[in-house]
């Protein structure tokens, strides 16, 4: 028989990281929560908890709330993340001499690369805390800067406040540089160019016209933390930098909607 049942013996901890990433990967997790809205907007019973919610989130909530955004710990050292970090698995490492240069108090600007197709590594070093980064780097408050879409799209936009992260816009940045002891943006610096670029073992950086985050820090005085992602090109296998047309495609989409 040509019937494989390998995937029955698939163990029920590997199951369940495979459902988490599934669900807090842009491409599926998105379009899931989307439709789940969708589909409760059709029913006259939770059509009107749905326009309050729309309300919420585009009248109430930013009124409500400035950046920098408060990151809940519970949510930060979940079991949820680390089922994240261990589908890959994903490890951090910041050697001892490097911690003793962190004030507690400070105010620094992290800098990720490579941005790859989606920042898996980011996603775990700081908008969780299951390497123990707080123990780390004590005082830090750690706000990963992501595309500001995402705060407008129901129940995913949940998932990106209850971490604590910004809208990626120099305003932003600024706020949460200048918000009091500790807090600190973290920029994938590529963004969605920089991820169209992303190829197994090699690590292309986009950098010629993003260069305003090193004005942010000169204007803010406060200093850049270079963070290098080993193996965050690897995650995916990207046709587009080896399909001129495609890449084309996707870039001049890129440019139109703002995001790859």
């Amino acid at each position: 028989s040509n019937v494989s049942w390998k995937w029955f013996n698939i163990p029920l901890t590997r199951r369940l990281q495979t459902l988490v990433v599934s669900t807090l990967t842009f491409f599926t997790g998105l379009p899931f929560f989307i439709g789940l809205f969708v589909i409760l907007c059709c029913y006259k019973y939770t059509l009107p908890l749905m326009i309050a919610y729309l309300i919420y989130i585009f009248v109430v909530f930013p009124r409500m709330n400035k950046h920098p955004l408060k990151a809940y710990d519970w949510w930060r050292k979940s079991l949820f993340f680390k089922y994240y970090r261990d589908y890959f698995p994903i490890r951090l490492i910041v050697p001892k001499h490097i911690r003793k240069l962190f004030d507690p108090e400070g105010n620094y600007f992290f800098i990720y690369h490579p941005h790859g197709i989606y920042s898996f590594g980011a996603v775990v070093a700081f908008g969780a805390d299951v390497h123990g980064i707080d123990k780390m780097l004590p005082g830090i408050k750690f706000h990963i800067q992501t595309l500001g879409a995402q705060f407008w799209a129901p129940f995913w936009r949940e998932f990106v406040v209850l971490a604590g992260s910004g809208d990626a816009s120099a305003k932003c940045i600024k706020a949460t540089l200048n918000a009091g002891p500790g807090h600190s943006p973290v920029l994938v610096v590529g963004g969605a160019e920089e991820s169209l670029l992303s190829s197994p073992k090699t690590n292309v950086l986009c950098l010629m016209k993003r260069k305003g985050f090193v004005r942010i820090a000169l204007e803010t005085g406060k200093p850049l933390v270079p963070v290098f992602a080993f193996g965050e090109t690897d995650v995916y296998y990207n046709y587009a930098p080896h399909v001129p047309r495609l890449k084309e495609f996707l870039l001049k989409m890129q440019k139109k909607i703002k995001f790859a």
